[in-house]
């Protein structure tokens, strides 16, 4: 179940301009390392260190990988390669330092695309105060939320 609050934000462009209501996630703490190599043992024959060592090779892999300029595609998607990069002038000027930098892109699987639409998931609003969150949350005041 996704948790959400209520914010308030003004709006200044559009059609209809003014303070506005929007849901806004509550974030849980990120699930750790640790954990997701037990859930995972758990579901497969795999100790949590052989999930460990799946990781830690599948960094390995992914590094050489992006270095021969390869994406790598994997059950749950695509790890791409994208640069940053600046224009030339001309031909001339066109070197390897107009690459700025390196990305990994994550793309992920359409399986792993149906788990994050919102038809296969629940909402709940909860009343908590978003630490710190930057929109100011909902008052029982529309005036001066």
């Amino acid at each position: 179940m996704m948790w959400l609050s209520q914010i308030i934000k003004k709006i200044t462009t559009g059609l209809n301009p003014g303070m506005k209501y929007f849901p806004a996630l509550v974030r849980q703490p990120n699930m750790t390392k640790d954990e997701l190599e037990r859930e995972i043992a758990d579901l497969s024959s795999l100790s949590p260190g052989d999930v460990s060592n799946v990781f830690k090779n599948l960094k390995i892999v992914l590094g050489k990988s992006a270095q021969n300029g390869r994406s790598v595609e994997t059950e749950i998607g695509i790890f791409q390669i994208q640069l940053k990069v600046t224009a030339a002038n001309t031909l001339e000027e066109l070197s390897v330092d107009n690459v700025e930098k390196v990305n990994i892109r994550y793309i992920p699987s359409k399986d792993v695309q149906k788990s994050y639409k919102k038809e296969n998931n629940q909402f709940m609003f909860v009343d908590v105060t978003l630490k710190g969150h930057q929109e100011k949350t909902v008052s029982g005041d529309p005036v001066n939320p």
